[in-house]
């Protein structure tokens, strides 16, 4: 057989939205899907049972009784085990999701310091040891902006950070609960997954990821639409991804990451007025950090000076 088709996929990882905008994108998933599991990173997060059962209801409507939606709680660092343990008993949440704190949309309100995930007497310890006790899914945004140490982490090197420093720590503490990595990007969490994926750890992949590598990012010019977190990554990571799906591994599935944005604001935010003002005070940072690197290398310690100045270009 070469070729097969799916008549009624389910998406493992879709973001719905609330208000008018659910009203538009819901049916659009329930067209193409039996279910899914909505994410609960909304502008009024999903945090307790009671705003769990009301976003349901709200999908429900929009999407039809034929379609069957799923949803996780959203885990912060406040987060009530209580609550979510009634959440999940009375079949609202199938589970929860985690966001390192502003790295991705509508992550403000995510955990602030992921050395709470596995640091005992923490209330983001406490509710996966609810979601492993009752055998519900952790979800996980696998990437973080700072390392342990604090460092600002390059955007490429993220996810492969989160799997090489998190994962290990995050399995070690937590050996029954169900983790699920979700929109694995890079050749790091492949093989991540090909030594530990099976019965307690899955992961989805994005059809985005596996078509795009960063070359048709910037082919011709920035292409803001195929923006996304994790970002798209070089060919070796995305053929990894191809060669990875093609195993058939039972504990790898579809999420479509489908994450619907204002199309003015993913478009003029590349060269708007605020952006402008905001790369020079980028560039500042990059000078002072230029500087640092400079000043401590073997070359400038032998002469003790540096000068350096930057004109502003007439045309900003």
């Amino acid at each position: 057989m070469k070729e097969f088709s799916i008549s009624r996929p389910f998406d493992a990882h879709v973001h719905g939205r609330e208000g008018a905008l659910l009203k538009k994108i819901g049916p659009m998933t329930a067209r193409q899907f039996w279910g899914a599991i909505f994410e609960p990173n909304l502008a009024q997060p999903v945090t307790t049972a009671a705003r769990g059962k009301e976003y349901l209801r709200e999908i429900c409507e929009a999407c039809g009784s034929h379609f069957q939606p799923y949803l996780l709680a959203y885990l912060t660092d406040e987060i009530d085990p209580e609550d979510l343990l009634a959440g999940i008993d009375e079949k609202t949440f199938i589970g929860m999701k985690f966001y390192p704190r502003g790295a991705t949309t509508n992550s403000h309100n995510g955990v602030a310091d992921v050395r709470s995930l596995f640091t005992r007497g923490t209330r983001p310890y406490e509710a996966i040891q609810v979601c492993a006790a009752a055998g519900k899914v952790v979800q996980l945004h696998c990437e973080l902006n700072f390392s342990l140490n604090g460092d600002e982490l390059d955007p490429y090197h993220k996810e492969a950070y989160f799997f090489r420093e998190i994962m290990p720590r995050l399995r070690d503490e937590h050996p029954d609960a169900r983790f699920s990595c979700e929109h694995i990007s890079c050749l790091e969490a492949v093989s991540f997954m090909r030594r530990y994926g099976g019965e307690k750890l899955g992961c989805s992949i994005t059809p985005h990821h596996l078509l795009h590598d960063r070359r048709d990012m910037f082919r011709g010019g920035l292409h803001p639409h195929l923006y996304c977190l994790p970002v798209i990554k070089s060919q070796r990571h995305n053929a990894s991804l191809c060669r990875f799906i093609a195993k058939g591994y039972p504990f790898v599935y579809a999420g479509t990451d489908s994450a619907p944005h204002d199309r003015h604001k993913k478009e003029c935010d590349c060269c708007s007025a605020r952006r402008i003002r905001q790369s020079s005070c980028m560039r500042k940072r990059s000078l002072a950090r230029m500087r640092s690197i400079i000043a401590s290398s073997d070359s400038c310690r032998s002469t003790g000076q540096l000068s350096m100045t930057w004109n502003r270009p007439a045309s900003v």
